[in-house]
């Protein structure tokens, strides 16, 4: 399975930030329906960048959703306090307690924290928050020293993650390796990277997953949208396995239900089939 985590409810988007100021709970639920329609079998919610507003932000957006939609949350923050702030209200909107398994089908977590990385203070202050509450979590190829300029860099910094995480009790099943996406008109090597590390990682530890954005990789260069989608397709071709998507993009969606299909990804091409017949493929 393919995991799609919707990305647009997110504060740093103008018309997201003036919903939440406005705290016009309609549009962030049109948000989520939309993208489940595109879609998305699991939204991302970032309450934004403002540390005064974040923790409010982001805890509003989890109980309208919530309330909403039982589609599974990514819960996406730089701050462990807001991360935790967001899942108890998910929690509590929806009157349940932390699952004894971290999934609810195959490949699919009941929650998904946004995220960890080898950055020991950042490591120290999520861990626990990963194992309270049963989630899955993204690991950033980040630590303590400079960026990972390479495949071999961001593999290894994966594999560190991996196998640290593995220490703490926590299934390797569990975690998506984000393997950075860094912008191709800064250095034409970054995408090629990216890609070479999303392959090493799904040889390396195959019962792992890797899991990206795609908006870094166009940052910058014209024709956006044709550059991320080519990028998507070329990354599920190296073994991506979920990624944060806009999915009412009809074209990038396209590009993704083609790769998928043409890489053994959708068995007997049936997401590829279903999509042509309700013609939500861009031909």
């Amino acid at each position: 399975m393919f995991l799609t985590i919707g990305e647009r409810i997110n504060a740093t988007r103008k018309s997201i930030a003036e919903a939440v100021k406005a705290r016009n709970a309609a549009a962030i639920r049109k948000e989520a329906d939309d993208q489940i329609h595109g879609g998305a079998l699991m939204l991302d919610v970032n309450g934004g960048t403002t540390p005064e507003t974040e923790i409010d932000n982001l805890t509003w957006l989890v109980d309208v959703i919530a309330r909403h939609t039982n589609a599974p949350l990514c819960i996406d923050s730089a701050n462990p306090q807001a991360i935790e702030a967001g899942i108890e209200t998910l929690l509590a909107a929806r009157a349940s307690k932390p699952p004894a398994k971290w999934d609810i089908a195959p490949g699919m977590p009941w929650l998904l924290i946004n995220s960890i990385s080898a950055e020991n203070e950042r490591y120290a202050a999520v861990l626990p928050l990963v194992k309270q509450y049963n989630a899955a979590v993204v690991g950033l190829c980040m630590g303590d020293d400079a960026m990972p300029d390479s495949a071999q860099a961001r593999a290894a910094l994966a594999g560190q993650l991996v196998a640290r995480l593995n220490a703490d009790g926590v299934d390797t099943s569990r975690i998506y390796i984000d393997p950075l996406i860094l912008p191709a008109g800064v250095d034409q090597a970054n995408g090629p990277a990216a890609i070479q590390a999303v392959a090493a990682i799904h040889k390396e530890h195959p019962e792992a997953h890797t899991v990206c954005g795609l908006t870094n990789i166009s940052y910058g260069l014209p024709a956006r949208p044709l550059l991320n989608r080519t990028f998507l397709a070329l990354l599920i071709s190296a073994g991506l396995d979920s990624a944060i998507v806009d999915t009412t993009n009809v074209k990038q969606n396209s590009a993704m239900l083609a790769a998928l299909a043409l890489t053994g990804r959708d068995p007997y091409c049936a997401d590829f089939i279903g999509a042509f017949r309700k013609e939500l493929l861009d031909i």
